[in-house]
């Protein structure tokens, strides 16, 4: 912040009872290195917006990122609708092949994960 005053910081977080691996709901668990404090903003992730997000990047961008990635590139995405200039910066925590085994990767037909990413975009339902 010292370089960039206006920088925004926005923090994301699963809801509670999420299956994000990686990422805890702060009613659950606060990181003792986390404070709160220099966040301006934190954002809730459904757990289907994360992993649509999870199979459009692997699908699309060639990316192979696992569920933390997915609801963080998602806040990303809500932020930047609002926005009407300026640079997004998005830290992918963690990879993809650790949820090879899951439900994350049971949707691999494009068509079904564009439908399911372009819904999870226009805010789907809470699970």
């Amino acid at each position: 912040r010292e370089a960039y005053p206006d920088v925004r910081i926005v923090g994301v977080e699963p809801y509670p009872k999420s299956l994000i691996q990686g990422l805890r709901n702060l009613q659950d668990f606060l990181p003792p290195i986390l404070d709160l404090s220099l966040l301006d903003e934190k954002l809730n992730v459904e757990d289907g917006c994360a992993f649509n997000t999870v199979r459009v990047l692997a699908n699309v961008e060639g990316l192979f990122v696992g569920m933390s990635s997915g609801a963080a590139v998602h806040a990303a995405l809500q932020v930047a609708e609002g926005m009407r200039a300026g640079r997004i910066v998005v830290i992918l925590p963690d990879r993809g092949d650790r949820y090879l085994s899951t439900d994350c990767f049971a949707c691999t037909n494009l068509e079904c994960v564009y439908r399911d990413f372009l819904k999870s975009l226009q805010g789907g339902e809470r699970e």
